[in-house]
């Protein structure tokens, strides 16, 4: 999310957008102070050079109208109520296979509501292929949002994502703790649960939300 703007910062922005659509060129120095009612040329470029370090607009050295707008009014507001979440490739819900390591790079970026991805928690995306979960209404196409987890923190019946040690795959299912053994059990009728010892299981995630396209 971007960082919050003092009062100045908020009316030299709101100055230059309304100046650039006018004008299709950025304002100068001078035209920035006079519309601001700020004579410091110096007190200009502080608040420019913060603009700057929030990201808000890109500045060309010893250029004039060296400023470019990079987040509007309209995309400040709408970053308020989005998140972007990268999308580290795809999960098969019915077997367990490889996924990108999350050191790599995502294979995509994808915008969800903030309501779903909440600031500062470590939130991912998956794919999911296959349909042993679909009485968990996750199927096969839809992105589960995944926040990262390493351990249990609800009891038996999280829905997580889990890495098998000794085969090097990862799998969705819902895991239950049977003491000498860990059931990932499918949501699908049609399908048996996979046993495996406590060691070869590494708890990755815990499915926070589902996205689903209709065609």
């Amino acid at each position: 999310m971007l960082a919050e703007l003092n009062e100045h910062e908020q009316m030299i922005l709101k100055f230059i957008e309304r100046y650039d659509q006018r004008n299709c060129r950025p304002p100068t120095l001078d035209e920035i102070g006079e519309a601001v009612g700020i004579e410091s040329k110096d007190h200009i470029s502080r608040d420019l050079k913060g603009l700057e370090e929030k990201k808000y607009i890109r500045r060309t050295p010893r250029v004039s109208r060296g400023i470019e707008i990079l987040f509007t009014a309209e995309a400040r507001r709408h970053s308020r109520t989005t998140r972007h979440v990268p999308l580290w490739g795809s999960i098969a819900a019915g077997l367990p296979v490889p996924i990108p390591d999350e050191n790599g790079s995502p294979l995509d970026v994808i915008e969800v509501p903030r309501h779903m991805a909440p600031d500062g928690e470590q939130i991912y995306a998956l794919q999911v292929k296959g349909d042993s979960m679909i009485d968990a209404l996750i199927s096969d196409g839809d992105i589960v949002l995944m926040r990262h987890q390493e351990t249990i923190l609800e009891g038996d019946g999280e829905m997580l994502v889990v890495w098998l040690r000794d085969t090097g795959e990862t799998t969705l299912k819902k895991l239950y703790d049977e003491g000498d053994r860990i059931r990932l059990q499918p949501a699908n009728p049609e399908m048996e649960p996979l046993y495996v010892a406590p060691e070869r299981v590494q708890i990755q995630g815990k499915v926070i939300g589902v996205l689903r396209q209709i065609e």
